[in-house]
């Protein structure tokens, strides 16, 4: 029985530890290549799961070895000593839950009062109640299965369903953990992207547009864009003596009466631009036409123009995503918003990208419930040769 044991560990180990290297090892690579690859915030998620995992494992092997020195404990112990692994994980991190909830929800009552009604405004609140309703209750609610369910079964001879009684329950927990760990990565990202400062030796920076008002101005959302983005061409004549031009990218909306980019341009010409300076594209419709149709006019005047792109804080590292998508090199500028606005916005930035990639996880989805029940059936075999 003891060999048993101490070979099921050894392969939980290893696997663990071998996915871990593995994904550490694809965050340097690709990293390397470019900040705005989604890959870097997935192998960074991943890898932090995992260390926690293999940590868990490591934990819950030495306080069975303690128990008795001169024997290891049943596998099935050691597994179900981190099978609640969402718990824990939550119990780690609970200060920064606590306080990013707090943030949300305060940032989203002051939201509500200024900028309208709106179940959009309240995405962080919700995100954040879900978070802490699943890690509450998905063990409570296992309990009750088990006891209901699987336990009854058990007694009757199906012994086989021990696989599922302990792999199905970490693999919910292991998913639980996989999301938290993927919007701590995305935050990291995105932080490390609006913080970004470009080399001054551009010949074109994109200004993303969004909604103006009604009598045809840009709002302060696009306005702390603009600025930001003549911020940086000053900075970069002062000092390399170069100048830049700018493209106004943004079509028109159902409810403008006029292109998002012709008021972006007017904006410019105010601030004393040379309408020289000034590329207008008014078809795009989303943040990947931006990028697409602010490249096809680039293109026609410079093939290889160094490009640098300018738009919210929150919404830098994506932007960067599609605009390495159509087969730019930009380097993204973040411009300030208010205090109450930006976790919601950061919200539906981490929303958007998991639905983008929902193909993506499908395969991760996959692998982790193979494993899980892989970590099943181990236990089922220790257990039929007890």
């Amino acid at each position: 029985m003891i060999y048993l044991d101490i070979i099921s560990c050894s392969v939980t180990l290893i696997l663990e530890a071998l996915l871990l290297f593995i994904s550490l090892k694809s965050l340097v690579k690709t990293r390397r290549k470019t900040l705005y690859d989604f890959s870097n915030v997935g192998y960074l998620s991943f890898a932090v799961f995992l260390a926690f995992v293999l940590l868990i494992t490591i934990w819950s092997i030495a306080e069975s070895f303690v128990a008795n020195p001169y024997e290891l404990s049943s596998f099935q112990h050691i597994i179900g000593g981190f099978s609640n692994i969402s718990q824990r994980f939550t119990i780690c991190i609970l200060p920064f839950v606590l306080v990013l909830f707090l943030l949300v929800s305060v940032s989203n009552v002051v939201l509500l009062f200024r900028e309208g009604r709106s179940w959009k405004n309240l995405l962080g609140t919700f995100l954040g109640l879900f978070f802490i309703f699943v890690t509450l209750t998905v063990p409570v609610s296992w309990d009750v299965v088990y006891e209901r369910i699987i336990f009854p079964i058990y007694l009757s001879g199906v012994e086989y369903v021990i696989i599922f009684d302990f792999g199905i329950p970490l693999f919910i927990s292991g998913v639980i953990c996989l999301l938290e760990c993927i919007m701590l990565g995305l935050i990291i990202y995105g932080y490390k992207a609006a913080r970004h400062i470009p080399e001054y030796d551009k010949d074109y920076i994109i200004i993303l547009g969004c909604q103006i008002s009604k009598d045809n101005k840009p709002l302060p959302l696009l306005r702390g864009r603009i600025d930001r983005a003549v911020e940086f061409a000053e900075n970069q004549y002062e000092k390399t003596g170069k100048t830049l031009k700018f493209v106004v990218s943004g079509g028109k909306g159902n409810d403008e009466r006029i292109s998002e980019a012709e008021a972006m341009r007017n904006y410019l010409l105010e601030k004393g631009i040379s309408e020289d300076r000034i590329l207008v594209e008014n078809k795009s419709k989303n943040t990947f036409e931006n990028m697409q149709f602010s490249k096809a006019l680039i293109e026609k005047e410079n093939k290889e123009a160094k490009v640098a792109f300018c738009t919210t804080n929150y919404h830098v590292f994506r932007s960067g995503i599609f605009a390495i998508n159509v087969g730019l090199e930009p380097e993204g500028i973040g411009s300030k918003t208010k205090w109450y606005f930006w976790p919601n916005a950061f919200v539906r930035e981490y929303i958007a990208m998991l639905y983008q990639r929902k193909k993506r996880f499908i395969p991760t989805i996959i692998i982790m419930l193979l494993f899980c029940l892989l970590i099943g059936f181990l236990c089922y075999a220790s257990h039929q040769l007890m």
